[in-house]
């Protein structure tokens, strides 16, 4: 046990006691590993370089507070695959770093907090769906960063006020996370959850998050790793995520997120689920394969937002739902491009509930449309008077389904709305409401039961 008070440090919030707790790392380490304990008090820090065979335990009361000052961080070019993101106003400083290490871990009931507000400025503007704080010249960027490690573990502690994104995995393998909690002011900007970059064999559950930016990510960006991975073999389970963007969010970059299941969750606030490939010209997409939700409550203004992006040409398919209760208050869409569609979606015992409304206009354009007009790649359905539009999506199967209206306000038109789009419904309910139909004359509808 390597306690770092026997190092020097301090913990009263005031003195750096950053260079305390790296000299207890590197030491545990030379000594064929242990523990870093980290006991209660606040421990002012800015970059800590975790070492192999380390866990870095905080105990109950113990907080690791960034500093607010660039020199206390690293260099933006300290290792090769830092990325810097000057449109966001992010540097490539990071509070704690562990590259290319193995059998590393951060544990305890203690909490790291990232000083986010720091680097907001006092002003509040007017966000689409909420207010914010604009950001200040600069910021650090990923809170906790693990690069190309093995056997990586984080668990039970607390995650809070990151400045972007809170916990990045990038090109690991072997990671379980657990009992998490995590939090990013909703007045801030890009404060991910956990984000699960081109990594393979991960866990994750027993987390409740509650962020600005996404929840949870499986991400496919692997042009500054030294070795190219796919983003496959992932478990989410038994997690509560609340999102002022999306709970779940699939995409990013320009290689494979496959092979991930999420179960047992409960999700609220803005997009429940998002799948998108190809999010910016920067990237040519990510393909998204063999993805299974199963057991989820939705309760969200859009739950699901499935496509290619625009003028995609990786494939996004194989994905499926199960078991599912959602409720929404706009529409949600599931599209592809013309010359290359979604495919092969499918959805079994659904309950879907379709409230509110208020924002919605026949005058709304499609994402496609929209896209096309603007040059734009990220975007969803939102005011458009349909539960769920389609456009160029193929073999679309509903199984057991129930989709209804709730408390409807503004403009409803149908359910099920789109263009290029064939959907196969069994044993499923579609139901009709006054004046509006379930079913748009462009949808191709087989098998269907509609109820009164």
């Amino acid at each position: 046990m390597f306690n770092v008070k026997d190092f020097g440090a301090v913990g009263n919030g005031e003195n750096k006691d950053t260079a305390a707790i790296q000299t207890a790392i590197d030491e545990c380490s030379e000594q064929k590993g242990g523990t870093v304990m980290i006991p209660a008090g606040e421990y002012l820090c800015g970059t800590i370089w975790l070492k192999s065979n380390v866990n870095l335990y905080l105990e109950a009361g113990a907080v690791i507070k960034g500093s607010a000052n660039r020199s206390d961080y690293n260099a933006d070019d300290a290792f090769i695959q830092n990325n810097i993101f000057s449109r966001e106003k992010v540097s490539g400083a990071h509070l704690i770093i562990a590259l290319e290490v193995e059998n590393v871990s951060i544990s305890g009931f203690g909490t790291i907090d990232g000083s986010g507000k720091s680097f907001l400025k006092d002003e509040v503007r007017k966000g689409r769906r909420s207010n914010y704080h604009p950001v200040k010249d600069w910021r650090p960027a990923q809170m906790i960063y693990f690069c190309e490690c093995k056997n990586v573990q984080v668990e039970n502690i607390s995650l809070f006020d990151s400045p972007y994104w809170n916990l990045f995995l990038h090109g690991c393998e072997d990671v379980r996370i657990k009992s998490l909690r995590i939090h990013s002011d909703w007045m801030g900007h890009n404060g991910d959850g956990i984000d699960i970059d081109c990594c393979a064999n991960v866990s994750v559950s027993d987390c409740i998050i509650d962020t600005n930016d996404d929840s949870i990510t499986l991400r496919g960006f692997s042009k500054r790793l030294k070795n190219k991975r796919v983003c496959e073999n992932i478990v989410v389970s038994n997690c509560v995520l609340r999102s002022r963007a999306c709970a779940v969010r699939i995409g990013v970059g320009d290689h494979i997120v496959r092979n991930a299941v999420f179960s047992n969750l409960i999700i609220s606030g803005s997009v429940g689920i998002c799948a998108i490939s190809r999010y910016s010209d920067n990237h040519d997409g990510t393909i998204i394969d063999n993805i299974r939700f199963d057991n989820l409550i939705i309760n969200t203004h859009v739950p699901l937002l499935l496509t290619t992006g625009y003028d995609c040409k990786q494939n996004v398919g194989n994905i499926y739902f199960s078991n599912i209760k959602a409720s929404s208050t706009s529409a949600s869409y599931i599209g592809g491009c013309p010359e290359n569609p979604i495919r092969n979606l499918f959805f079994s015992n659904i309950e879907y509930v379709i409230n509110d409304g208020e924002e919605n206009s026949i005058d709304t354009p499609a994402p496609q449309d929209f896209w096309k007009d603007r040059q734009v790649f990220y975007t969803d359905a939102s005011g458009m008077p349909y539960g769920i539009y389609f456009e160029n999506a193929h073999n679309i199967c509903f199984n057991s389904c129930r989709l209804r209206w709730g408390e409807i306000k503004g403009v409803w038109k149908n359910i099920f709305a789109g263009r290029n789009t064939q959907i196969i419904c069994k044993n499923t309910e579609l139901e009709e409401c006054k004046d509006i139909t379930s079913v748009s004359p462009e949808i191709k509808l087989t098998e269907n039961k509609q109820i009164n």
